[in-house]
């Protein structure tokens, strides 16, 4: 149980660490977001504004702060690409992501257990080699890679056409998005 506490208690750290490397590299970008976000046909007193209502104003510590302290109350602030609070529209995607996680869990499960039974009843032949050098394959190959051929290697071998597609947004039924859950998952 101390273990459990102890490392709980170790990922604050690393949290607030991430969050300040991620508040500081966004600060490093030259230019002004609220001007960047408005275009450039604006006059300065509406950029004036916009800073003003996002804060960009104030110091850069007392922002940071303003932002953790949020942040640990729950409120990430208003995504201003689609004018919503990002806490609700992280909420509105969880179920979604834990529906994609648990399934994507499940076919690991599933492939790795009769893979490996089927490897370990016939060793050294054809068969475990082939379940062996996949499994190579797939462990040393950067992650990325794997989505790319995937979404796009995949299909395009097969001749079908899946789209990278966002699935819980352009599928407006539950049974259109789950139609596509399962080759995401995999």
């Amino acid at each position: 149980m101390k273990s459990v506490i102890k490392r709980i208690l170790g990922t604050i750290p690393v949290l607030i660490g991430v969050v300040l490397l991620i508040f500081i590299m966004l600060r490093i970008v030259p230019g002004n977001a609220a001007a960047m976000l408005l275009g450039e046909h604006v006059d300065q007193a509406t950029i004036d504004r916009l800073t003003e209502v996002m804060g960009l104003d104030k110091p850069v510590i007392v922002q940071f702060f303003d932002y953790l302290a949020g942040a640990i109350h729950g409120d990430l602030g208003i995504s201003y690409k689609y004018n919503r609070a990002v806490t609700d529209m992280i909420m509105e995607a969880f179920p979604y992501t834990l529906e994609l996680a648990l399934l994507a869990a499940l076919f690991a499960w599933v492939l790795g257990l009769g893979t490996g039974i089927i490897a370990a009843i016939r060793q050294n032949s054809l068969v475990d080699h082939l379940f062996m050098g996949v499994s190579l394959a797939g462990v040393s190959m950067p992650i990325f890679m794997v989505a790319l051929l995937q979404n796009q290697g995949i299909p395009a071998y097969a001749g079908w056409y899946l789209p990278f597609h966002d699935s819980a947004r352009h599928c407006p039924g539950l049974e259109q998005r789950r139609q596509h859950c399962p080759y995401d998952a995999l």
